[in-house]
């Protein structure tokens, strides 16, 4: 599955049509955008969410190439944060709530395990304490453009050591959350 930045889905807005994200080249991604996002089902919409965490895996690497550590953990984090909100459309069947906070959509998110299989339960329950802490740990690296954090982004200065280790903490936990769905994305 790739992200084709040329292709484009639609929203309706009111009265007219506004671009929402430039979307992928299948047929599916054709039919959304006739329809409208609120044409979309729930595989639908889980699958533009886990499109958009794939397209940020995928720009990390170039990101990765040019050295540019801050935005290579900014991006698990949003990577991260986007896998979360497709589960959460999933499961829940509701749009998920608008925020950049990865361990609220965790937390909302596993307080409703009833997705998982009696079998997977005991794994998800294992790998559920490790979840939270990476999430805990890659919050700090959420870039905000609010004042107050002026002073703060000193702090959040990566070295490349941390930034990869947290890359491939990312794909391991994205991995994890993916192992527990039972459907694949149709986008």
């Amino acid at each position: 599955m790739r992200f084709d930045p040329g292709a484009g889905i639609s929203v309706f807005n009111g009265n007219r049509r506004k671009k929402f994200v430039k979307g992928a080249q299948s047929r599916n991604s054709r039919a959304l955008c006739a329809r409208g996002i609120s044409g979309m089902n729930k595989s639908d919409k889980y699958g533009y969410w886990i499109m958009l965490a794939d397209y940020d895996l995928e720009t990390i690497e170039p990101l990765v190439q040019s050295e540019r550590w801050v935005y290579v953990v900014s991006l698990c984090q949003t990577a991260v944060e986007r896998q979360l909100k497709g589960m959460y459309v999933y499961h829940n069947d509701c749009e998920a709530p608008k925020t950049r906070n990865i361990n609220f959509l965790f937390s909302k998110l596993a307080a409703n395990i009833s997705f998982i299989d009696p079998a997977m339960k005991k794994r998800f329950e294992d790998g559920k304490k490790l979840c939270e802490d990476y999430l805990i740990d890659l919050s700090f690296y959420y870039i905000s453009d609010y004042p107050f954090s002026y002073k703060n982004i000193t702090a959040r200065f990566v070295r490349k050591d941390e930034a990869m280790r947290i890359l491939e903490r990312t794909r391991q936990q994205i991995g994890w959350m993916r192992s527990f769905q039972q459907e694949s994305p149709k986008f």
